[in-house]
């Protein structure tokens, strides 16, 4: 064996083929590679891919050309960007295998870490096989498998796997050993797969060198060989071994850098995911801070209140502020229009304080006669003023310990107000006639369909009896606010008075309840408690018959906040006023100067029903929820 192959292999570990025979004759050489193959067989430090290669050691008969074709392919290999290793290598390859005058060669590695075989990487071909050549192989980029060419129009493939084309080279290459046959009949019989193989593909001759890094074998080159060639494996087998850890730098950077890239693959995945997420995390936190505000915002109703019937978030807003007033013992102003239900919220606060015990006492202020107010308020005694035959007790006395409901509070004289200034500062009045104190202890809610704060500025109401009323004050919605609350309070009124009247009504016409939504309302829910009354006397059968808004404007008095709703209501007047006529000279499209094509558009958009549909929905009628 020559000096360079003693260099490059232990002597204990050259096969026994080489070292008797000097050519593989007998069974197939397998050469136990012992060395590190990271630090290269030229001896560059471990770990070192960029290290200078030093061939000062190599005997002066050394092919000079096929060294410095190595040294070349390191410094290739080491300095090549990364976008283009692949190509370096496959150049590298190339170059090899011409500098040995090689015909055919291949390049195999392992895909995983976790993988027992290994797989086609580069390919090398001298030549491209003649139109017609049979067990020619060939390398389907797609599927990076070995594939025999049988004829022109018929083909074999082998596999993409060396377990399944090459099992017992695979298992040796595994073992980190060397393979170099000069002839098929050398393979041992557990080979038989590996023969049909290469029987397929043509191969007679082959040598298969391993290479490794970080004490891993990472692939394998398999190089044909010329039978001549195979005679004299030393010589051969030390260039291939060499010219294989050469290729082993560029295997090992393409490897770090599909494992960095899939790193960085990974970290860009992780982190548009946690964008993602934390967007996510941020809208859900902005939505629920949003609905959380709502929810704070939105008035929340502890208790059942009967007698007051709504779901509109104005009378919910009211009914919450009565659940918070009525525990606490201080004076409570109510506004609204005339029949919004200011009496129904006073007997309701009465009913959740703590003096529930005793009747609330109701006084009508704008009921009673202007010489009697003081004397029904606070009293009298006999012989007070002409005609007082007898004394009398205020309602405030009788009041004592429970709660005054002071209706329509903004009729009281100027001298009655400052009376019941006293009554609020101080808890105590004079009876009228009587120079004696009376000490009383009276909750005081009043109610007022006026704006006071107006009646102050114009000298008619008492600014600190305004403030001393105004500790609480709560405002009633008018029904044309509450549009949402007319079904429920027509069901009510509509079974209250059946039942009175030995009635069982229980529907309406759509049209009907449509017309009560659209109603203005200046009466409110007294108003409509009336029409429902009329109407139920009015009906034979179970379907409610609507009265009493046949000559009154169906129009709303309130003036429609957009211009689309001013359009609205200007085409329901107009086919009002028509009879629901659009086409003709007293058609609503001629009245509003326009084609009938065009108000049909309009009334679409405005989502108003046309004649047809109008019909349908006056045939049609809602029935009364179900109890409970």
């Amino acid at each position: 064996m020559n000096a360079r192959l003693s260099t490059l292999l232990p002597a204990s570990s050259v096969p026994e083929a080489i070292l008797q025979n000097g050519c593989v004759k007998g069974p197939p050489v397998h050469v136990q590679q012992t060395f590190p193959l990271e630090r290269l067989i030229l001896g560059l430090p471990k770990n070192s891919l960029r290290a200078s290669v030093n061939f000062s050691y190599l005997a002066d008969n050394c092919n000079r050309d096929f060294d410095a074709l190595l040294f070349n392919m390191v410094g290739r290999l080491t300095a090549c960007l990364d976008g283009g290793l692949d190509l370096e290598i496959q150049e590298a390859f190339r170059r090899v295998s011409e500098c040995l005058e090689i015909k055919r060669a291949t390049l195999w590695g392992r895909p995983g870490e976790a993988d027992n075989f290994f797989t086609l990487t580069y390919r090398f071909a001298a030549r491209k096989p003649r139109s017609g050549e049979s067990r020619i192989e060939l390398f389907s980029a797609n599927q990076k498998a070995l594939v025999v060419r049988l004829s022109q129009r018929s083909s074999m493939r082998l596999g993409s796997k060396s377990t399944t084309c090459f099992p017992w080279m695979s298992a040796q290459v595994e073992a980190g050993k060397a393979v170099l046959f000069s002839n098929q009949s050398q393979l041992p019989p557990e080979a038989t797969r590996d023969k049909e193989a290469l029987a397929l593909l043509g191969i007679r001759s082959c040598a298969v060198i391993p290479f490794r890094a970080e004490g891993k074998v990472l692939g394998a080159a398999s190089f044909v060989l010329n039978p001549a060639d195979a005679t004299r494996p030393h010589d051969l087998l030390e260039r291939l071994i060499r010219a294989t850890e050469v290729l082993g730098i560029g295997i090992l950077r393409a490897k770090q850098n599909s494992e960095l890239q899939a790193a960085v693959r990974e970290l860009g995945e992780i982190k548009e995911s946690l964008s993602k997420s934390y967007a996510e995390i941020k809208q859900l936190k902005e939505r629920s801070e949003s609905e959380g505000a709502y929810l704070e915002s939105e008035p929340k109703v502890n208790h059942a209140h009967g007698h007051i019937i709504g779901v509109s978030a104005g009378i919910k807003r009211v009914l919450h502020q009565v659940e918070q007033v009525a525990p606490v013992e201080c004076a409570v102003l109510v506004s609204g229009e005339t029949g919004t239900g200011k009496e129904l919220i006073a007997q309701e606060i009465h009913r959740l304080s703590q003096r529930r015990g005793r009747p609330m006492v109701l006084v009508n202020c704008a009921a009673l006669p202007v010489a009697l107010v003081e004397s029904e308020l606070f009293g009298r005694e006999r012989g007070a003023y002409t005609g007082a035959l007898t004394a009398q007790v205020g309602r405030f006395q009788i009041a004592d310990g429970s709660t005054i409901f002071l209706d329509e509070v903004g009729e009281l004289s100027m001298e009655v107000q400052a009376k019941l200034l006293r009554v609020l500062q101080q808890g105590e009045f004079q009876r009228l006639g009587s120079p004696k104190t009376h000490k009383v202890n009276v909750r005081v809610v009043a109610a007022t369909n006026r704006d006071l704060a107006e009646e102050v500025n114009k000298g008619r109401f008492r600014e600190d009896l305004y403030y001393r009323l105004k500790v609480f004050p709560i405002e009633l919605p008018p029904l044309r606010k509450r549009v949402e609350d007319i079904p429920g309070l027509v069901f009510s009124f509509m079974e209250e008075f059946s039942t009175r009247m030995g009635k069982k009504i229980t529907k309406v016409p759509r049209n009907a309840m449509a017309r009560l939504e659209r109603h203005s309302w200046p009466g409110n829910i007294r108003e409509l408690r009336n029409v429902i009354e009329h109407s139920v006397i009015l009906t034979s059968g179970d379907v409610l018959k609507l009265s009493m808004l046949n000559n009154q404007p169906l129009v709303r008095a309130v003036e429609p906040e957009t211009l689309a709703a001013i359009e609205r209501e200007h085409i329901l007047k107009t086919l009002e006023v028509t009879g629901w006529r659009i086409k003709g000279e007293h058609g609503a499209a001629h009245r509003l100067g326009l084609e009938p094509s065009t108000l049909y558009s309009r009334m679409q958009k405005l989502e108003i029903p046309n004649r047809r549909q109008k019909d349908e929905l006056s045939n049609g009628a809602i029935s009364a929820p179900a109890a409970g």
